[in-house]
Protein backbone atom coordinates (compact mmCIF):
# COMPACT_ATOMS: atom_id res chain seq x y z
CA UNK A 1 0.00 0.00 0.00
CA UNK A 2 2.78 2.45 0.93
CA UNK A 3 5.18 1.72 -1.98
CA UNK A 4 5.28 0.21 -5.46
CA UNK A 5 6.39 -3.38 -6.05
CA UNK A 6 9.79 -2.27 -7.34
CA UNK A 7 10.22 0.09 -4.38
CA UNK A 8 10.81 3.15 -6.56
CA UNK A 9 7.53 4.89 -5.73
CA UNK A 10 6.82 5.50 -2.04
CA UNK A 11 3.90 7.34 -0.47
CA UNK A 12 6.29 8.94 2.01
CA UNK A 13 8.24 10.52 -0.83
CA UNK A 14 4.98 11.86 -2.31
CA UNK A 15 4.15 13.51 1.01
CA UNK A 16 7.60 15.09 1.15
CA UNK A 17 7.26 16.41 -2.41
CA UNK A 18 4.02 18.20 -1.47
CA UNK A 19 5.68 19.62 1.65
CA UNK A 20 8.58 21.04 -0.39
CA UNK A 21 6.17 23.19 -2.40
CA UNK A 22 5.81 25.32 0.76
CA UNK A 23 9.51 26.17 0.82
CA UNK A 24 10.85 23.56 3.25
CA UNK A 25 13.60 21.08 2.43
CA UNK A 26 11.51 18.09 3.40
CA UNK A 27 9.91 16.24 6.29
CA UNK A 28 11.04 13.41 8.57
CA UNK A 29 8.87 10.28 8.69
CA UNK A 30 8.80 8.25 11.87
CA UNK A 31 9.79 5.11 9.93
CA UNK A 32 13.09 6.86 9.04
CA UNK A 33 13.89 7.62 12.68
CA UNK A 34 16.12 7.48 14.59
CA UNK A 35 18.40 9.06 11.98
CA UNK A 36 19.40 12.40 10.47
CA UNK A 37 20.83 13.43 13.83
CA UNK A 38 17.61 12.58 15.72
CA UNK A 39 18.24 10.07 18.49
CA UNK A 40 16.14 7.14 19.72
CA UNK A 41 15.50 8.99 22.97
CA UNK A 42 14.24 12.06 21.11
CA UNK A 43 11.90 9.86 19.04
CA UNK A 44 10.53 8.38 22.26
CA UNK A 45 9.92 11.84 23.70
CA UNK A 46 8.13 12.84 20.48
CA UNK A 47 5.84 9.83 20.76
CA UNK A 48 5.07 10.74 24.37
CA UNK A 49 4.34 14.35 23.42
CA UNK A 50 2.05 13.24 20.56
CA UNK A 51 0.48 10.41 22.60
CA UNK A 52 1.41 7.92 19.85
CA UNK A 53 2.61 4.45 20.75
CA UNK A 54 2.66 2.51 17.49
CA UNK A 55 1.28 4.90 14.85
CA UNK A 56 3.29 6.89 12.36
CA UNK A 57 4.02 10.61 12.44
CA UNK A 58 5.97 13.22 10.51
CA UNK A 59 7.90 16.28 11.67
CA UNK A 60 9.30 19.34 9.92
CA UNK A 61 12.24 21.48 11.05
CA UNK A 62 11.48 25.05 9.95
CA UNK A 63 10.00 28.31 11.16
CA UNK A 64 6.53 27.77 12.62
CA UNK A 65 4.46 29.34 9.84
CA UNK A 66 6.33 27.60 7.03
CA UNK A 67 6.47 24.23 8.84
CA UNK A 68 2.73 24.27 9.52
CA UNK A 69 1.98 24.97 5.85
CA UNK A 70 4.30 22.15 4.76
CA UNK A 71 2.78 19.60 7.16
CA UNK A 72 -0.73 20.66 6.14
CA UNK A 73 0.19 20.01 2.49
CA UNK A 74 1.54 16.56 3.44
CA UNK A 75 -1.67 15.73 5.31
CA UNK A 76 -3.77 16.80 2.31
CA UNK A 77 -1.72 14.48 0.06
CA UNK A 78 -2.16 11.61 2.52
CA UNK A 79 -5.94 12.11 2.46
CA UNK A 80 -5.90 12.19 -1.34
CA UNK A 81 -4.25 8.75 -1.28
CA UNK A 82 -7.39 7.37 0.35
CA UNK A 83 -9.37 8.40 -2.74
CA UNK A 84 -6.90 7.08 -5.29
CA UNK A 85 -4.26 8.58 -7.57
CA UNK A 86 -4.68 12.39 -7.64
CA UNK A 87 -4.81 14.30 -10.89
CA UNK A 88 -1.66 16.44 -10.96
CA UNK A 89 1.13 17.64 -13.22
CA UNK A 90 4.39 15.74 -12.65
CA UNK A 91 8.01 16.22 -13.76
CA UNK A 92 9.83 13.25 -15.36
CA UNK A 93 13.03 11.98 -13.75
CA UNK A 94 16.06 10.26 -15.40
CA UNK A 95 15.27 6.91 -13.75
CA UNK A 96 11.86 6.75 -15.42
CA UNK A 97 9.88 7.86 -12.37
CA UNK A 98 8.31 11.27 -11.83
CA UNK A 99 7.73 13.76 -9.06
CA UNK A 100 4.97 16.21 -8.15
CA UNK A 101 5.11 19.58 -9.92
CA UNK A 102 1.77 21.38 -9.50
CA UNK A 103 -2.00 20.75 -9.49
CA UNK A 104 -3.48 19.72 -12.81
CA UNK A 105 -5.45 22.68 -14.21
CA UNK A 106 -9.04 21.83 -14.99
CA UNK A 107 -10.99 22.94 -18.03
CA UNK A 108 -12.89 25.47 -15.93
CA UNK A 109 -9.61 27.30 -15.25
CA UNK A 110 -8.66 27.56 -18.91
CA UNK A 111 -11.84 28.64 -20.71
CA UNK A 112 -14.69 31.08 -20.03
CA UNK A 113 -17.99 29.53 -19.04
CA UNK A 114 -19.93 29.46 -22.33
CA UNK A 115 -23.28 28.68 -20.69
CA UNK A 116 -23.36 31.90 -18.65
CA UNK A 117 -24.40 35.02 -20.54
CA UNK A 118 -22.07 38.05 -20.43
CA UNK A 119 -22.79 40.65 -17.75
CA UNK A 120 -22.54 44.30 -18.68
CA UNK A 121 -20.50 46.29 -16.16
CA UNK A 122 -21.65 49.91 -16.09
CA UNK A 123 -19.21 52.76 -15.48
CA UNK A 124 -20.39 53.36 -11.91
CA UNK A 125 -19.82 49.75 -10.89
CA UNK A 126 -16.47 49.69 -12.65
CA UNK A 127 -15.36 52.78 -10.75
CA UNK A 128 -16.47 51.28 -7.43
CA UNK A 129 -14.46 48.13 -8.16
CA UNK A 130 -11.39 50.10 -9.23
CA UNK A 131 -11.56 52.32 -6.15
CA UNK A 132 -11.75 49.31 -3.82
CA UNK A 133 -8.77 47.48 -5.30
CA UNK A 134 -5.69 47.29 -3.05
CA UNK A 135 -2.59 49.25 -3.98
CA UNK A 136 -0.08 47.51 -6.21
CA UNK A 137 3.28 46.94 -4.46
CA UNK A 138 5.06 49.56 -6.56
CA UNK A 139 2.34 52.14 -5.90
CA UNK A 140 2.30 51.41 -2.17
CA UNK A 141 6.09 51.65 -1.98
CA UNK A 142 6.07 55.05 -3.71
CA UNK A 143 3.27 56.36 -1.48
CA UNK A 144 4.90 55.23 1.78
CA UNK A 145 8.18 56.81 0.74
CA UNK A 146 6.58 60.13 -0.20
CA UNK A 147 3.94 60.35 2.54
CA UNK A 148 6.21 59.44 5.46
CA UNK A 149 9.53 60.74 4.15
CA UNK A 150 11.35 57.40 4.35
CA UNK A 151 13.87 55.97 1.89
CA UNK A 152 12.27 54.08 -1.00
CA UNK A 153 14.40 51.01 -0.23
CA UNK A 154 12.99 50.82 3.33
CA UNK A 155 9.44 51.24 2.01
CA UNK A 156 10.01 48.50 -0.58
CA UNK A 157 11.36 46.09 2.03
CA UNK A 158 8.38 46.65 4.35
CA UNK A 159 5.91 46.06 1.51
CA UNK A 160 7.79 42.91 0.47
CA UNK A 161 7.94 41.48 4.00
CA UNK A 162 4.41 42.51 4.99
CA UNK A 163 5.32 44.95 7.78
CA UNK A 164 3.98 47.99 5.92
CA UNK A 165 0.54 47.81 7.55
CA UNK A 166 2.08 47.64 11.02
CA UNK A 167 4.30 50.60 10.10
CA UNK A 168 1.37 52.73 8.94
CA UNK A 169 -0.67 51.81 12.00
CA UNK A 170 2.18 52.95 14.27
CA UNK A 171 3.18 56.20 12.58
CA UNK A 172 -0.40 57.35 11.92
CA UNK A 173 -0.83 57.58 15.69
CA UNK A 174 2.78 58.38 16.67
CA UNK A 175 4.47 60.29 13.81
CA UNK A 176 7.43 61.07 16.07
CA UNK A 177 8.65 57.45 15.80
CA UNK A 178 8.50 57.24 11.98
CA UNK A 179 12.25 57.00 11.44
CA UNK A 180 12.74 54.50 14.28
CA UNK A 181 9.85 52.30 13.12
CA UNK A 182 11.11 52.18 9.52
CA UNK A 183 14.64 51.27 10.61
CA UNK A 184 13.60 48.64 13.15
CA UNK A 185 11.10 46.91 10.86
CA UNK A 186 13.71 46.56 8.12
CA UNK A 187 17.43 46.78 8.94
CA UNK A 188 17.20 45.78 12.60
CA UNK A 189 14.80 42.88 11.98
CA UNK A 190 17.18 41.61 9.27
CA UNK A 191 20.12 41.72 11.70
CA UNK A 192 18.13 39.87 14.36
CA UNK A 193 17.10 37.18 11.86
CA UNK A 194 20.78 36.56 11.07
CA UNK A 195 21.20 35.68 14.76
CA UNK A 196 18.69 32.84 14.35
CA UNK A 197 15.71 34.70 15.85
CA UNK A 198 12.39 35.48 14.17
CA UNK A 199 11.20 39.04 14.93
CA UNK A 200 8.59 38.88 12.14
CA UNK A 201 6.73 36.31 14.24
CA UNK A 202 6.22 38.80 17.09
CA UNK A 203 2.52 39.65 17.37
CA UNK A 204 1.70 42.90 15.57
CA UNK A 205 -0.08 44.31 18.63
CA UNK A 206 3.11 43.81 20.65
CA UNK A 207 5.20 45.59 18.01
CA UNK A 208 2.72 48.47 18.01
CA UNK A 209 2.82 48.70 21.81
CA UNK A 210 6.63 48.86 21.80
CA UNK A 211 6.55 51.97 19.64
CA UNK A 212 3.63 53.49 21.54
CA UNK A 213 5.60 53.24 24.76
CA UNK A 214 8.67 54.63 22.98
CA UNK A 215 6.59 57.65 21.92
CA UNK A 216 5.46 58.06 25.54
CA UNK A 217 9.11 58.29 26.61
CA UNK A 218 9.33 55.06 28.63
CA UNK A 219 12.70 54.28 27.01
CA UNK A 220 15.00 55.57 24.28
CA UNK A 221 15.04 54.36 20.68
CA UNK A 222 18.59 53.05 21.20
CA UNK A 223 17.07 50.31 23.39
CA UNK A 224 14.82 48.93 20.64
CA UNK A 225 17.22 46.39 19.02
CA UNK A 226 17.89 44.61 22.32
CA UNK A 227 14.22 44.81 23.25
CA UNK A 228 13.13 43.12 20.03
CA UNK A 229 15.77 40.44 20.57
CA UNK A 230 14.18 39.70 23.95
CA UNK A 231 10.68 39.71 22.43
CA UNK A 232 11.85 37.29 19.72
CA UNK A 233 12.90 34.92 22.51
CA UNK A 234 9.43 35.01 24.06
CA UNK A 235 9.74 37.77 26.67
CA UNK A 236 6.94 40.26 27.27
CA UNK A 237 7.60 43.99 26.92
CA UNK A 238 7.66 44.50 30.70
CA UNK A 239 10.02 41.56 31.16
CA UNK A 240 12.35 42.97 28.50
CA UNK A 241 12.31 46.42 30.12
CA UNK A 242 13.13 44.94 33.52
CA UNK A 243 15.82 42.55 32.32
CA UNK A 244 17.53 45.17 30.14
CA UNK A 245 17.21 47.86 32.80
CA UNK A 246 15.43 50.22 30.44
CA UNK A 247 13.42 52.29 32.89
CA UNK A 248 13.47 55.87 31.60
CA UNK A 249 16.05 58.18 33.19
CA UNK A 250 15.30 61.78 34.12
CA UNK A 251 17.24 64.67 32.58
CA UNK A 252 18.89 65.58 35.89
CA UNK A 253 20.26 62.06 36.43
CA UNK A 254 21.47 61.92 32.84
CA UNK A 255 23.18 65.30 33.20
CA UNK A 256 25.04 64.08 36.28
CA UNK A 257 26.35 61.01 34.45
CA UNK A 258 27.43 63.10 31.44
CA UNK A 259 29.10 65.69 33.70
CA UNK A 260 31.13 62.90 35.31
CA UNK A 261 32.16 61.53 31.92
CA UNK A 262 33.30 64.96 30.74
CA UNK A 263 35.15 65.64 34.02
CA UNK A 264 37.00 62.32 33.81
CA UNK A 265 38.18 63.26 30.32
CA UNK A 266 38.79 66.94 30.94
CA UNK A 267 42.22 67.03 29.28
CA UNK A 268 40.83 65.35 26.16
CA UNK A 269 37.88 67.79 26.01
CA UNK A 270 40.11 70.85 26.42
CA UNK A 271 42.38 69.54 23.68
CA UNK A 272 39.59 68.71 21.19
CA UNK A 273 37.09 71.40 22.13
CA UNK A 274 33.63 70.81 20.64
CA UNK A 275 35.25 68.12 18.50
CA UNK A 276 35.14 65.91 21.58
CA UNK A 277 31.37 65.48 21.18
CA UNK A 278 31.62 62.72 18.56
CA UNK A 279 34.16 60.51 20.40
CA UNK A 280 32.38 60.91 23.74
CA UNK A 281 28.87 60.09 22.43
CA UNK A 282 29.70 56.39 22.32
CA UNK A 283 30.83 56.49 25.95
CA UNK A 284 27.75 58.47 26.98
CA UNK A 285 25.27 56.12 25.25
CA UNK A 286 26.97 53.08 26.75
CA UNK A 287 26.63 54.59 30.23
CA UNK A 288 23.01 55.62 29.71
CA UNK A 289 22.12 52.14 28.36
CA UNK A 290 19.23 53.30 26.18
CA UNK A 291 17.47 55.15 28.99
CA UNK A 292 17.82 58.54 27.27
CA UNK A 293 17.16 59.39 23.63
CA UNK A 294 20.34 59.89 21.59
CA UNK A 295 19.32 63.38 20.47
CA UNK A 296 18.71 64.49 24.06
CA UNK A 297 21.95 62.91 25.21
CA UNK A 298 23.82 64.80 22.49
CA UNK A 299 22.28 68.09 23.63
CA UNK A 300 23.26 67.44 27.26
CA UNK A 301 26.80 66.46 26.25
CA UNK A 302 27.27 69.61 24.16
CA UNK A 303 25.99 71.73 27.03
CA UNK A 304 28.37 70.10 29.51
CA UNK A 305 31.36 70.51 27.17
CA UNK A 306 30.48 74.16 26.56
CA UNK A 307 30.27 74.69 30.32
CA UNK A 308 33.74 73.22 30.80
CA UNK A 309 35.29 75.27 27.98
CA UNK A 310 33.71 78.58 29.00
Amino acid sequence: VLKSEDGRLRLGAELAQRARTKGVKGIFHSDELPGYGITKEEVARLRDALSIEEGAFAICAERSQKARAALKAAVERANEALEGVPEETRDPLPDGTSRYSRPLPGAERMYPETDVPPITIDQGRRERIMNSLPELPAERTARLSKEYGIHKQLASQMVREGTDEIFEGIVSVHPSVTSSAATILTSTFTEIEREGLYPLEIDSSTVTEVFSRLADGEYAKEALPDMFRMLSKGSTIDQAIQELGLESMGEQDASQIIARIVKEREDFVRDKGTGAVGPLMGVVMEELKGKVDGKKANELLRAEISKLLS
